[in-house]
């Protein structure tokens, strides 16, 4: 099914695999940019240790840094911080 732009979901992922990017819709995690008190729900521990590690690192940089009106500026703030932010952990 093609979007008003003619994007379909499967040429949205080939898209982003072919320059290394990952298919954020694919997130088991969504923000709610400050709706609930903590956007990590108990029903995220379901998706394992590194997932949760990885969801606790990108709502704790979407804390940090919000700015209105830029999603790019921070999905890719939040995104460096979760996979930096796992890297270091795994090291431990």
């Amino acid at each position: 099914m093609a979007t008003t732009t003619g994007v379909t979901p499967n040429s949205w992922r080939r898209n982003c695999s072919s320059k290394g990017l990952r298919d954020l819709r694919r997130q088991p995690a969504c923000a709610t940019l400050g709706y609930f008190d903590d956007p990590v729900l108990n029903t995220f521990l379901r998706l394992g240790p590194l997932e949760v590690t990885r969801t606790v690192f990108h709502e704790w940089a979407r804390q940090l840094v919000f700015v209105a009106g830029e999603t790019r500026l921070n999905e890719s703030f939040a995104t460096a911080v979760e996979n930096e932010g796992l890297r270091r952990w795994l090291a431990r």
